[in-house]
């Protein structure tokens, strides 16, 4: 996504994640493209770390668009998580992300900016996944976050865009045992570079959902019209097979070079 926003968009950024080297790699691709790139190794399922990047952007003066990406995920059976387990992916997925957004909502508007965020969830806050329960939950909180805080700020020019991808194939996705889920394009997977296009294009325009694919917009569709739990059902048969078949339960994170969150700085009006 950092790629695509500075090759395509003209977007100067500042990337922000957990391993240095990744980061830098990174930086070199996006000053490869003319544009300038900021690295910050912060490890954000840290509240002191969280708290110094809202500190650090505070001092910004043309922060345009915040994108929110990093992420961690359970796979595997509910009952052998263990309260440190529990602990690391609400953290992560919930804590941090609530903190960052309302952080920097809060800058955009005493900048009194326009500001865009982009909070890049899962299908899963909208449909429940067995053998994957606790990060559904964690997506569920943000999303729900998401939406009453648009009824709270009515009057704010501040948007806030929910990325429902399917499966990708990411760094994340590799470590915990659900790539045989996204090989050869199963279960709706879709390429990372397609729905980071779609992603970026939504909060250009302020769409308040983005969604990539059919067979996306048909899962979107049904999760607001019949009982969650058919849906759940459904997927639970096939987690469960792909469960069996990795034969492990594991944790695993993005935090790759296009995982992590990452502030977005621009100028000029192509943002």
């Amino acid at each position: 996504m950092a790629e695509r926003l500075a090759e395509f968009h003209g977007a100067n950024l500042v990337l922000v994640g957990r391993r240095r080297d990744l980061l830098d790699s990174l930086a070199a691709k996006v000053r490869g493209h003319g544009r300038e790139a900021r690295v910050m190794a912060l490890d954000l399922s840290a509240a002191a770390d969280t708290a110094s990047l809202i500190a650090e952007v505070d001092g910004m003066a043309d922060i345009a668009a915040v994108v929110l990406c990093a992420g961690i995920t359970y796979f595997g059976d509910a009952m052998a998580m263990s309260p440190a387990e529990i602990e690391r992916v609400n953290s992560l997925n919930v804590s941090s992300t609530a903190t960052l957004l309302l952080g920097f909502a809060r800058i955009f508007g005493e900048q009194r900016v326009p500001g865009r965020i982009l909070v890049v969830s899962s299908m899963s806050a909208l449909i429940p996944l067995p053998f994957q329960a606790a990060y559904s939950a964690s997506k569920s909180y943000i999303r729900s976050l998401v939406i009453a805080l648009r009824a709270e700020w009515t009057r704010s020019d501040i948007s806030m865009t929910i990325a429902y991808p399917l499966g990708m194939d990411t760094e994340m996705t590799r470590g915990s045992g659900l790539q045989k889920l996204v090989e050869g394009k199963k279960f709706g997977s879709i390429p990372v570079t397609r729905c980071a296009d779609r992603a970026i294009d939504d909060l250009i325009r302020r769409r308040p959902v983005s969604l990539v694919g059919l067979t996306s917009r048909i899962l979107y569709v049904l999760a607001m019209m019949v009982p969650d739990t058919w849906l759940t059902q459904i997927a639970g048969r096939v987690y469960k097979n792909a469960w069996v078949k990795q034969g492990a339960v594991s944790l695993s994170s993005n935090d790759g070079s296009l995982d992590d969150s990452g502030v977005c700085r621009h100028e000029g009006p192509k943002f």
